[in-house]
């Protein structure tokens, strides 16, 4: 196929992760300049990937999100961004009947850890409705304009149960989880029956956290810190009861202890990856 946007993107609302590090990951390439590119960051929380892209040339970004505190710490964190009108913000819900941009308005539609908080169980039941209905948005809103790329950022049902550390201690939060993950292959369908073509997926394999934060097990001891992990939110009292005291316990056994289970599982996540990005793109039509 002709040259193409690839944007390998890591994000999660949370200030555990390294967003800086991963502009390292960024391969872009398509038959027009970067700072021409039309970028949509879909659910952009606080909006901590907004200024990797602008660090990695993008100069013309829109974001939107439904949740209102978070986007006025987007604004604050993006705030030159905005003066300079080199960013547009946007409240809105991703799953309303049209977003609130035109036919045609971009070159590429980022959803970066974003598909968990679409789902309800009623919607999973139906074949993932409401990841079809915004996709099916994403695509009328991307251009044909020689090909256009929506990316899908998100955990592997594998890479919830064995990448995350703390997933065996919070077993029925991580089931629930992973039941609102599609499956990689569901996935492919869904992007190809939304008109997608050349529809492909990359595994993530580097790890973009802040490794002192994500693997200092007390840290689990911590609300602030679980509430950058949305899978703790899922766990019944009960359950997070006890993974307290058995994370507590462990950390007491001995150091060394703790330093084979962090490399234990440093070792996991390198080999199944922490995420899957998979990229559809809308074709110009000869």
């Amino acid at each position: 196929m002709s040259s193409r946007l690839h944007i390998v993107i890591r994000r999660h609302f949370s200030n555990y992760y390294d967003y800086h590090k991963s502009a390292s990951c960024y391969d872009i390439e398509k038959n027009k300049p970067i700072e021409e590119l039309k970028v949509l960051d879909a659910g952009c929380g606080t909006g901590n990937y907004l200024q990797v892209l602008h660090n990695c040339g993008v100069r013309r970004m829109y974001a939107i999100e439904l949740n209102k505190s978070m986007i006025n710490e987007c604004m604050k964190k993006n705030q030159s961004l905005i003066e300079s009108k080199v960013l547009q913000i946007t409240q809105g819900n991703l799953l309303s009947d049209r977003l609130p941009f035109d036919d045609e308005a971009f070159d590429c539609i980022m959803l970066n850890q974003v598909i968990h908080h679409l789902e309800t169980e009623s919607s999973i039941t139906s074949g993932f409705t409401n990841t079809r209905k915004v996709l099916q948005q994403f695509y009328r809103c991307l251009n044909n304009d020689k090909c256009s790329v929506v990316l899908i950022n998100f955990c592997a049902i594998e890479q919830v149960l064995s990448g995350l550390w703390f997933s065996q201690f919070i077993p029925q939060a991580s089931a629930q989880a992973c039941k609102r993950l599609p499956k990689k292959d569901y996935m492919k369908k869904m992007l190809e029956d939304c008109k997608f073509e050349d529809v492909r997926s990359e595994r993530i394999c580097e790890i973009h956290v802040k490794e002192d934060v994500y693997y200092d097990l007390k840290g689990i001891n911590d609300f602030a810190w679980r509430a950058g992990h949305s899978t703790f939110a899922l766990a019944p009292p009960d359950e997070l009861k006890h993974a307290l005291h058995t994370v507590n316990a462990m950390i007491a056994t001995s150091p060394q202890y703790v330093a084979d289970f962090i490399n234990h599982h440093k070792h996991i996540q390198s080999e199944i990856g922490s995420s899957h990005t998979f990229f559809g793109y809308k074709l110009q039509k000869n």
